[in-house]
Order: C-alpha cells, then structure tokens, then sequence
C-alpha cells in the first residue's frame, strides 16, 4: 500500500511525540509498504522540504524507509506567541476561542503553509490511505484534507486524550468536524472510551505503541506462588531527571518507615 503518515512532530525530535508515527511508519516500510511521513519541520524552525523537488524525491526515493517529507509555517502569524503565552491572559483566551470556532484549533500556521504539499503528493504519489496522528488538530486537518484531495479515506489516530487538549466548549463541535474519518485508532482502550462520547458513529480500535501484548496479557493460571520481590514499573516518559530522582528518593523514605523490613524485596524499573 502507499500510505501517508501526518504528525506534529519531526521524526528525529528526542521526545515521545515523535515516536507512534516514526515507529509504525518505519515498521510498515520494512513490511514492503510505500510510506511518506508528513511533519512540521525539526523544532518548528528548522529547513523544510522544498515543495519544486517533491516528485523528483518521491520518483527516486528508497521505500525500504519511509519518505520524510517536513512542510513549514508561514510566517508573520500570531499563533506562535499565542501558543507560547506572550499575550495578555484575556486576548490570548479571547485568540484561542476565535481559532478553535474557526480553524479547530491553534495551528493554522502550519496547516497554511501545509496546504500548497497537499495536491503535489497527491499527484506524485497517490496514497491508498492517510494516517493523520492527533499531536494537535492541524493533524487530522491535513489529513482530512489531503484524503479528499486525493480521493482515499483517512484515519485519525489519537494519541493524546482529546479532553486534555480540546478546551471544553469546543469539544463536541470539532469533534463532529473530523467524522468523515473512515476509522479511529487511539493509543489506549480509555482514549477510546472518551473519543466515543463524541464520535461513537467511526469504527474504532487501540492499538497500542511501545507496549507488547504480554505486559497487557493476565498472569498465567497456575502463576499462584508470590514472587519473593515486588516490581515496581515506571512506563511512561518523566521527563525531567531530577523529578525521577525525588521519586526515587520518595519511595526510599517510605520504604524505611515500614514495620516490615522491604529491603532487598522491592525492584524498580523505569521503561
């Protein structure tokens, strides 16, 4: 299949949002797909891919690895400031509203400058579907609009939790704007459960990244016997080191002011 990945966030970006698109769409590449991934540039300001040469690099590219393509923002909005927070609290509230009511969000920068690559891959390239990976609405926006360009489906994928980043008046109608996904992927089964408040008509699974199906998987039947060691697991990303050291120097704590001597008996990991 010749598919397109959509993500906010640059492939080599050190930091998690990066990592479901990169990884399915390298996985799938090495299955023998023909995979295009479509992001942002490298931190926001780094080189994109210039839109003259995009047939010629797709023409020629090597699809035992996904085709990176990076699109720019155009220049002279608002959005980055309004994003950052360098408004006064009420216009800058007053600026969210307005560009969620009618763009579905803060990014139209992007999605502008997103716009003029949509009809060049399409011809160039003639993807059987598009993948569109929630970071932010210009996502599924790009999405949407590249499948009706080039006349395929689309899905949208959730990989962060729609009440977390929609604010809440805003929630259910721009839900209802992306219901032309032909599916729905989320990261996890409560992702799913709260996308179906809002698109319960889309045909929906998880599939989850970075987690094999044994660490979700029931212990074993006759695993009866209580292992001699707790396992504590962090999986997730902290972020800061400094806070996983005060975790660890929390747990530590509360760990010499049990009756019991735990010692020796407890084992963490962080994955």
């Amino acid at each position: 299949m010749r598919i397109v990945f959509i993500n906010s966030c640059h492939p080599d970006t050190p930091h998690i949002c990066a990592l479901r698109a990169r990884a399915f769409a390298e996985a799938l590449a090495a299955r023998g797909h023909q995979i295009i991934l479509l992001t942002e540039p490298f931190e926001q300001t780094g080189a994109s891919t210039e839109l003259a040469g995009i047939p010629q690099m797709i023409k020629d590219h090597d699809w035992l690895e996904p085709c990176r393509i990076s699109t720019p923002f155009v220049s002279g909005s608002s959005l980055p400031a309004v994003r950052e927070g360098r408004y006064p609290a009420l216009l800058r509230q007053g600026l969210i509203a307005l560009h969620f009511l009618r763009h579905s969000g803060v990014f139209e920068d992007w999605c502008r400058g997103t716009r003029p690559y949509l009809p060049v891959i399409s011809e160039a390239f003639e993807p059987d579907v598009v993948w569109a990976v929630f970071g932010h609405t210009g996502c599924w926006h790009m999405g949407q609009e590249l499948a009706r360009v080039a006349h395929c489906p689309w899905v949208a994928d959730k990989k962060d939790p729609w009440a977390a980043f929609i604010p809440a008046p805003f929630r259910r109608l721009i839900a209802g704007r992306f219901r032309d996904a032909a599916h729905l992927t989320t990261l996890s089964s409560s992702h799913l459960d709260m996308m179906r408040r809002w698109n319960a008509e889309i045909p929906a699974t998880t599939i989850h990244s970075g987690i094999p199906e044994s660490f979700l998987s029931p212990p074993p039947e006759n695993a009866t016997t209580e292992p001699a060691t707790k396992s504590i697991l962090l999986c997730g990303s902290i972020y800061d080191s400094d806070a996983l050291q005060e975790f660890y120097l929390s747990l530590a704590r509360w760990l010499d002011q049990q009756s019991a001597d735990l010692s020796g008996h407890i084992s963490v990991a962080y994955a």
